[in-house]
C-alpha cells in the first residue's frame, strides 16, 4: 500500500483573534474503488490540543466534484471524517470551523491508491 504524502499546509486565511489553530492530516488516506476513506485531523492552537470544535471539510480535484466531509469530534483533539473519492490523485482539503465561520485552512494532500 502506497502512503499519502501530505505536502504542505498552504493557507491559514482569516480572523480568529490571536489564535494560532491549525490543522493537520494524522493518517494516510488510501483510494480503492468503491470503498471510503477515512481521513484524520489534528487540531492544535499554540500547540495544545483542542477539543469541542464543529468542523467540516471540502475536498476538492480539478475536474472533479466537490466532496463534503463532516468531522466528528473524538474527544482528543482529533477529528475523524469519511469520503468516498472518485480516483486518486492530488487533493485539495478545505477545513471549516463551523464554530467561527471566519476560520478556514487548506490543507493539499496526494492520495495514493491502495
Amino acid at each position: 500500500m502506497k502512503k499519502i504524502i501530505i505536502i504542505l499546509v498552504l493557507v491559514f486565511l482569516a480572523g480568529c483573534g490571536g489564535s494560532d489553530l491549525t490543522f493537520t492530516v494524522e493518517n494516510n488516506p488510501t483510494y480503492k474503488d468503491g470503498e471510503v476513506t477515512e481521513i484524520v485531523l489534528a487540531a492544535e492552537d499554540n500547540e495544545e490540543v483542542v477539543t469541542g470544535l464543529t468542523l467540516s471539510g471540502e475536498i476538492d480535484l480539478e475536474d472533479s466534484e466537490v466532496i463534503d466531509v463532516p468531522f466528528t469530534d473524538n474527544g482528543d483533539g482529533t477529528y475523524s471524517g469519511e469520503a468516498s473519492l472518485p480516483t486518486s490523485g492530488e487533493w485539495i482539503l478545505l477545513v471549516k470551523n463551523k464554530d467561527n465561520e471566519k476560520v478556514e485552512h487548506l490543507i493539499r494532500l496526494q492520495v495514493n491508491e491502495e
